[in-house]
C-alpha cells in the first residue's frame, strides 16, 4: 500500500545505491536520512517490516545476487526489479503489501512464457527472502501462481526444403561451422561458440565438450548443464568440413569475419544473415533492399538445428537414452519431449521392425501409405 500523502520522503545515493527515508515533516525525513546513512557508515542496515520495498530490494539484490550470479543475469534480475515491481510497490512499506498485489504485476505482463517465468521466480524469492528475515508476518509468496499469458517460442525440426536452403547458403557463409556443428552434432551456441581445435579428435572422430560461452562473454569453464560434458561421434559431412578448416590447437574453431571468437551478438548478427539470405532464396518479396513479403516462416530459429539434430537421432533409431547423452540433457524428459514429435514414416518403420524381430511380417510395403 502506498504511504499517505502526509508522508514526506527523501531520497538519497549512498556509495552508488539510492536509498530512501521519510517523516511526517520534512525535518522529520532528514533526520531519519543521517540516521540511516550514519547506519549504512557503520556497516549496519536497519531492516523492519516499515523497510520501503525499494530499499528491500537493493538490499536483497546486493546480499542475494550481487556476485552469486554473473554480471548478465545480475543486470537481468535488476531490470524487472526497476521495470516492473518499483513502479508499482517501490514507495510502500513491505508489511503492508499483500499478495494480490504481487499476482496483479504477474498477471499484467503478456511477454513470452519465459521471461514471465523469470518474472514470478525473482517476485517470489524477493517476498520469500523478506518472510525469513522476519519483515513480514507471514510468506505472502507461497500463493502466487505463475502467469498463464505470454507467448512460448516452439522449437521444431527444419524440413527437408529449409534444410537444403540452409546448406546451400552456408556454403560461402561465415556462419558455416557453427551452425554445422549445431545440425550434425547438436552443440548449442554457446558450446560451439567455445570450441576450440583441441577439443576435436580427428583420429578418435569425436568432439568432446566441456565449456561454453555465458550470456557475459565470457568462456565458461563448464557446459551448460553436468550432462552437458560428453563427447559426440563425428559424422561423414561434419568431419569433412571441420577437417578442411582445421587449425591450431588453442584457436577457436568458430570465428567471426574478423576472425575473432563469437560472441552472443555475433552469434545473433550472423543468424540474421543468414535468414536473410535464405528467405531471398526462398522467393521473399524485396522493395529498396528491404524485405517485404517473408518466405522463410518466423519460426525458424537458430535453436531448431539442434532440435534436427535430435530428430535426426531418432529417425536413426538411436535408442532415447543415448541420445540424451549425445544432447547433454540433464533430464531424459526433455529428450522425451522431442522424441515424441513422430512422423508417419517412423510410425511404419517402427512396425516393420517389430513384425521383422517377431518373423511374423504381414504388413505389405505399402502399409506406410495409408
Amino acid at each position: 500500500m502506498p504511504r499517505s500523502k502526509k508522508t514526506v520522503v527523501v531520497y538519497f545515493r549512498w556509495r552508488g545505491k539510492r536509498y530512501s527515508a521519510s517523516g511526517k515533516t520534512r525535518d522529520e525525513a532528514i533526520e531519519a536520512k543521517t540516521k540511516k546513512i550514519a547506519a549504512l557508515e557503520s556497516g549496519y542496515t536497519e531492516l523492519s517490516g516499515n523497510t520501503l520495498v525499494r530499499d528491500w530490494i537493493s538490499e536483497w539484490l546486493e546480499t542475494y545476487k550481487r556476485g552469486v550470479v554473473n554480471d548478465s543475469w545480475f543486470k537481468a534480475i535488476s531490470g524487472m526489479c526497476n521495470n516492473y515491481i518499483l513502479p508499482e510497490l517501490g514507495n510502500a512499506r513491505i508489511n503492508r503489501i499483500k499478495p494480490v498485489q504481487l499476482q496483479k504485476i504477474i498477471n499484467s505482463n503478456h511477454k513470452s512464457k519465459s521471461f514471465n517465468k523469470k518474472l514470478f521466480d525473482i517476485i517470489r524469492q524477493i517476498f520469500r527472502s523478506a518472510y525469513l528475515n522476519g519483515l513480514t508476518p507471514r510468506d505472502i509468496s507461497e500463493s502466487l501462481v505463475p502467469s498463464s499469458s505470454g507467448v512460448e517460442k516452439k522449437r521444431r525440426s527444419i524440413t527437408d526444403h529449409e534444410r537444403a536452403v540452409l546448406l546451400n547458403v552456408l556454403e560461402e557463409h561465415r556462419g558455416k561451422l557453427l551452425c554445422y556443428l549445431m545440425l550434425y552434432a547438436g552443440l548449442r551456441p554457446g558450446e560451439a561458440a567455445a570450441l576450440q581445435w583441441r577439443d576435436i579428435d580427428f583420429r578418435k572422430r569425436q568432439i568432446s565438450i566441456s565449456k561454453a560461452l555465458k550470456s557475459d562473454g565470457t568462456i565458461q569453464p563448464e557446459p551448460k548443464t553436468k550432462a552437458g560434458r560428453r563427447s559426440i561421434p563425428l559424422q561423414s559431412r561434419l568431419f569433412d568440413v571441420l577437417y578442411s578448416e582445421k587449425g591450431a590447437p588453442f584457436d577457436f574453431v568458430c570465428t567471426t569475419e574478423s576472425g575473432g571468437p563469437y560472441s552472443k551478438k555475433s552469434i545473433q548478427r550472423m543468424w540474421k544473415s543468414v535468414r536473410r539470405l535464405m528467405d531471398l532464396e526462398m522467393g521473399a518479396k524485396v522493395y529498396r533492399n528491404q524485405i517485404i513479403v517473408h518466405a522463410l516462416p518466423d519460426d525458424f530459429y537458430l535453436y531448431n538445428l539442434r532440435h534436427t539434430f535430435c530428430t535426426d537421432l531418432q529417425a536413426a533409431g538411436i535408442p532415447i537414452n543415448v541420445a540424451r547423452e549425445l544432447m547433454g540433457h540433464e533430464s531424459i524428459s526433455i529428450t522425451a519431449e522431442i522424441y515424441t514429435h513422430h512422423s508417419d514414416t517412423s510410425y511404419a518403420d517402427a512396425l516393420r521392425k517389430m513384425e521383422n524381430y517377431t518373423g511374423n511380417s504381414t504388413v505389405p510395403p505399402q502399409a506406410e501409405n495409408y
